[in-house]
C-alpha cells in the first residue's frame, strides 16, 4: 500500500481537527513502513497505544464543539467515534495474543476510516461549525 499523503480534500478547515486528522494519517504511514520494512509487531504497538491515546482526545475535541454548538447529528457522530475506539480496543487485544496479519487489518480498517469517516462524515459537520464561527 502506498503511504497516504495528505489532500485538500481532507480539510475540513478546522484548525485542530485538520492537525488531528494529519496525525492519524502519520501513524497510517508509519504503521505500513513498519509491514514493509518487516518490523510489524515493534511498530504495530506503538501505533495501537499511540491511537488510543490520539483517539480519546481527537473525539473529546470535535465532541466538544458538537455538545458547545448544539450539531444536529452529534448522537450519530458519536456513536461512530464510539465503534471506531472500541474496534482500536479490540485491535489491542488481538495483538496481544498474536493474531496473524493484524497489521494489514488495521492498515485497512485506518484508511477506510479516512476514507468514509472524514471524508463523509465530517464533512457533514464542518460547515454547520464553519457558521457558528469555529476555525
Amino acid at each position: 500500500m502506498p503511504q497516504i499523503q495528505w489532500m485538500d480534500s481532507f480539510k475540513v478547515n478546522i484548525r485542530d481537527i485538520d492537525a488531528h486528522h494529519q496525525r492519524l494519517i502519520n501513524l497510517i504511514n508509519t504503521l505500513q513502513k513498519g509491514i514493509e520494512h518487516h518490523e510489524e509487531r515493534v511498530v504495530m504497538g506503538m501505533v495501537i497505544d499511540l491511537l488510543i491515546e490520539y483517539t480519546k482526545y481527537h473525539f473529546s475535541v470535535e465532541e466538544g464543539y458538537f455538545d458547545l454548538y448544539h450539531y444536529p447529528d452529534a448522537k450519530s457522530h458519536k456513536a461512530q467515534h464510539q465503534m471506531f475506539l472500541s474496534r482500536v480496543l479490540q485491535f489491542k487485544h488481538d495483538f496481544t495474543t498474536d493474531e496473524m496479519n493484524l497489521p494489514s487489518a488495521l492498515t485497512r480498517f485506518l484508511s477506510d476510516w479516512l476514507q468514509n469517516h472524514i471524508l463523509v462524515a465530517d464533512h457533514k459537520f464542518a460547515p454547520f461549525l464553519h457558521a457558528k464561527g469555529v476555525k
